[in-house]
């Protein structure tokens, strides 16, 4: 999977650093969000969208990156709407609060938002939350 693949429209590729378009894949029910929403569960990823509704994530489809300028640490999140599907967690998060929960299309609205807004790099965090590979991922 090559970075447009993954990311959208990507721009500005230098020394690891790029901007991206998250709402401008080919296939239009495809984007890609920043959050710091996303939370390792079992052998998998999980990204609350309520404040008792989550989406299971498959290792691919998340990828920490950084902007120290702003924000921090973050992760890089490809949803597709075909397999975006809510489901209810035993009780509410105690971490997350949602005034609205969050559709596929709120959060392609979101990757709207976050077009080109900034320069991000390829992150890790150093500790076995983020024990994938994502040597997958072509510059």
């Amino acid at each position: 999977m090559t970075m447009e693949e993954f990311f959208g429209k990507v721009e500005n590729k230098s020394n690891k650093r790029f901007k991206f378009d998250g709402s401008a894949h080919e296939n239009p029910d495809e984007i890609t969000i920043i959050t710091g929403n996303v939370r390792r569960f079992k052998d998998g990823f999980v990204m609350p969208v309520g404040n008792n509704k989550l989406v299971y994530l498959k290792d691919w489809q998340v990828l920490p990156v950084y902007n120290h300028e702003e924000i921090g640490n973050a992760e890089a999140v490809k949803l597709n709407r075909k397999y975006f599907k809510t489901y209810t967690w035993k009780s509410e998060f105690e971490d997350f609060y949602f005034e609205n929960e969050d559709t596929f299309d709120s959060l392609a609205e979101l990757a709207k938002e976050q077009a080109n807004q900034l320069t991000w790099r390829m992150g890790h965090f150093g500790d076995t939350y983020w024990q994938h590979d994502i040597d997958w991922l072509r510059w």
